[in-house]
């Protein structure tokens, strides 16, 4: 999956891949950001080990999903991190999600968690298969 997410890191951030601006933009690609870095979060062996077990799901705090997000600037092709921001923005776009259903919030002596919904997963893989037959046919 990571090698997946690597692969449409400039799209999610609003750029083809040679770093001009499409017509997605980073802000109309920010709720597909946040709930792929849960996404990958959960999915990936790797970074599932950052969440915590709660109600028999697993929960990610910000400050982990940033890091999920970060660590794609270390990641070939693009060495790109995935435009993250782990303070007001996070918990308005989760907030935002969370009332279509695609996420939980939970927030636990001080700290805010977050975990996709059965639906947030189905629309996030969704998502994912969409940006990267997106990447496939840029030119």
């Amino acid at each position: 999956m990571i090698k997946f997410v690597a692969g449409v890191v400039p799209i999610l951030n609003g750029r083809d891949s040679e770093g001009n601006k499409i017509c997605l933009g980073p802000q109309s690609t920010k709720i597909h950001r946040y709930l792929l870095v849960v996404l990958l979060a959960k999915a990936s062996p790797m970074f599932s080990v950052w969440g915590k077990q709660m109600d028999n799901s697993v929960y990610f705090t910000l400050y982990k999903l940033w890091q999920v997000a970060d660590s794609f600037k270390q990641i070939k092709p693009y060495f790109l991190p995935i435009h993250y921001d782990r303070t007001k923005v996070a918990i308005r776009i989760y907030t935002l999600i969370s009332n279509n259903g695609w996420v939980a919030i939970k927030k636990i002596d001080g700290d805010t968690y977050v975990r996709l919904t059965e639906e947030g997963e189905n629309v996030s893989t969704e998502v994912l298969e969409e940006l990267i037959a997106y990447a496939q046919a840029l030119p």
